[in-house]
């Protein structure tokens, strides 16, 4: 037992590489010097089951594993693997890990084990494993049976037999999710080993679990975790497959509440991983780290991506896959975190969360926290989650919620809250199974615009408004907030060459999707006679059921003009009411719209447009509702 050194460069087995001429074995801790690439090209067991690091680099001294070994290798840590200074390569990104080849990296070996007892400290690694580009995930092309073994995939591109395969649940009974090992493929038509349990209909998810690069435990009774950060630098996960592996949750700095990552003060990039059968999340960011994880798997985890924090830098979560976690931190996939997040642009999209929660306080996903830049959210499928389905919060510029399918879940399958410009647009809610509690929730607390089109609100959505906690919300930010669900000030912005909308309201709005009470609303300064100035809104709906939009409108001065255009909740672009005149005079009156019937449940969108009849002229609008 020793503490041996590197001498050079060279194989891990070659005597000449270590000072004394002595290749390190189990007992003997390792450092690698500065300057020196230590090539692995044997099976490993290093480390003195002590404090002292089984491997440590120092300097730029590097650790690599090249991307043609001539055998699958493991090495086993009995002490923390240190990855800082020179770093840990296996492959690179050009020429990854031999689709031939494996390599097994095992955490947390000891005599006397114990959780988390030795883990992986990651700083500059950077593992390449072989690609699934296109298919680690995929969907079912038939309905595949219980009690049968067979199923046909769109694309099982790289798949072997002897591979992992998760099938999951085509319903809201989150146990039929059910794992796979694969018998024999012939193209995209696969055989398991064993037959299904439950029957899964056509367009069901499939992921691919398999990786030539796997980092676990010694033991899984005593599992462990990787940490990523220490202020070193962007470590770099591709196609890596971190199984069992367990969090600390005594210690903050170790996973308090999570399991595999935790990014502090360094960023990280995941691609085409996979991290199953852990506690108690997967993944967690925070303090200032920049996250890009794209095409990764998260399954049968307590929780799972759980990134918040940072406060200048980027997070990019797209095309990931979390399935059947019970969300054990309160997520299920998470961006941001109510403000937290500040200078940065965040975008969260096509990922599929599905059959994860536990509680109905917990959610499929939440993103928000986004102060000064934009917010992407599209093209996400979430379904079968115990909680709600997807929360936007806080995302105070931009926010672009484009192209989602939510359904199943067991309270609300959308909450916009505190959320401004928030465009919704062609997202698919309640379809096949409605959300239990309703389809949308609209929360109040400071502003949440809604604008855009619902071309897929079908006739069952159902929209609900938070009206307690609306009612209570502070008014914030030119008093808008939630006495105004749906307004947006002059969106047409060439409009303010023609006059400007005045919508600083302080009250005014008496109806149900609004907060009432007294004072002028809105006040509309037409300047021109041809070209007129818009103040445009959304109201909510039901399909089939007819609505009466009445306001009480008023001319403050001159002769101007004002009409009113209504629009079908079913594409935002068909007219129920076209340009229809409002009688204006110079004291208060209401206006009654004529009676329209909407497609869809939903919203639908009011227009009012002004013009100046020749002299100088204001019109207030007070006291909007539908009845």
């Amino acid at each position: 037992m020793a503490a041996i050194t590197s001498a050079a460069t060279g194989n891990w087995s070659a005597t000449g590489t270590w000072t004394g001429g002595v290749v390190p074995g189990e007992g003997d801790t390792v450092t690698i010097q500065n300057g020196h690439t230590v090539t692995i090209n044997q099976n490993i067991t290093v480390g003195a089951d002590s404090a002292t690091p089984a491997i440590q680099m120092s300097g730029t001294g590097k650790l690599v594993l090249p991307s043609s070994p001539a055998a699958d290798y493991t090495l086993i840590c009995k002490g923390d693997l240190n990855t800082g200074g020179g770093g840990f390569e296996i492959a690179s990104a050009g020429t990854p890990l031999d689709s031939a080849r494996k390599f097994t990296i095992k955490l947390n070996y000891s005599a006397t084990p114990s959780a988390n007892e030795f883990r992986m400290n990651s700083n500059l690694t950077k593992f390449y494993g072989r690609a699934y580009a296109t298919s680690y995930r995929t969907t079912l092309t038939a309905q595949a049976a219980s009690a049968q073994n067979v199923i046909n995939v769109a694309d099982a591109t790289g798949w072997a037999v002897g591979d992992e395969l998760v099938i999951g649940t085509t319903t809201t009974t989150k146990t039929q999710t059910e794992a796979k090992v694969i018998q024999a493929i012939a193209g995209n038509q696969v055989t398991l080993t064993t037959n299904l349990s439950s029957t899964h209909d056509a367009g069901g998810p499939v992921v691919h679990l398999t990786r030539n690069i796997l980092i676990t435990n010694n033991n899984d009774t005593y599992g462990t975790n990787v940490s990523v950060g220490s202020g070193l630098g962007n470590s770099i996960f591709q196609y890596v497959r971190f199984k069992n592996l367990k969090g600390n949750t005594g210690h903050w700095s170790y996973n308090s509440a999570v399991s595999n990552f935790y990014g502090n003060n360094a960023g990280a990039t995941m691609l085409g991983c996979v991290l199953d059968g852990g506690t108690p999340a997967a993944v967690q960011g925070g303090n200032e780290p920049q996250w890009d994880i794209q095409k990764t798997v998260v399954y049968n985890h307590s929780g799972g991506i759980y990134c918040e924090g940072p406060s200048t830098t980027n997070q990019n979560h797209k095309d990931n896959v979390v399935l059947n976690c019970t969300g054990g931190s309160g997520y299920a996939c998470r961006t941001g975190d109510n403000g937290r997040t500040w200078e940065q642009n965040l975008e969260f999209s096509g990922n599929w969360i599905v059959a994860c929660g536990s509680a109905s306080t917990d959610y499929g996903a939440q993103v928000g926290g986004v102060s000064y830049g934009w917010a992407i959210v599209k093209n996400n499928w979430i379904y079968a989650q115990t909680g709600i389905g997807l929360v936007v919060n806080a995302c105070e510029l931009l926010t672009d919620i484009t192209g989602n399918t939510i359904w199943g879940c067991s309270t609300y399958g959308l909450k916009v809250d505190r959320s401004w410009s928030a465009h919704f647009d062609n997202n698919k809610l309640g379809d096949p199974t409605g959300n239990t509690s309703g389809d949308i929730l609209i929360s109040g607390r400071e502003q949440s615009f809604l604008k855009g089109t619902y071309t897929k609100l079908n006739s069952t959505t159902k929209v609900v408004f938070d009206t307690a906690n609306m009612a209570t919300a502070p008014q914030e930010f030119y008093h808008v907030g939630i006495t105004n669900v749906g307004q947006v000030q002059d969106r047409h912005r060439t409009d303010y060459r023609y006059g400007k909308v005045c919508d600083h309201l302080t009250g005014g709005q008496a109806a149900g999707w609004a907060n009432g009470g007294s004072g002028l609303a809105l006040l509309m300064d037409p300047g021109s006679t041809t070209n007129g100035i818009r103040w445009e809104f959304y109201v909510p709906v039901t399909a089939s059921t007819p609505v009466t939009l009445k306001a009480y409108v008023r001319a403050t001065a001159g002769t101007p003009t004002l009409t009113c255009t209504i629009y079908d909740s079913k594409d935002d672009v068909t007219k129920l009411l076209d340009a229809q005149a409002v009688t204006l005079t110079t004291s208060w009156a209401q206006y009654a719209a004529t009676q329209v019937t909407p497609t869809y449940t939903g919203f639908c969108r009011v227009v009012f447009e002004a013009k100046d009849g020749g002299v100088t002229g204001d019109i207030g609008i007070d006291d909007v509702s539908v009845a």
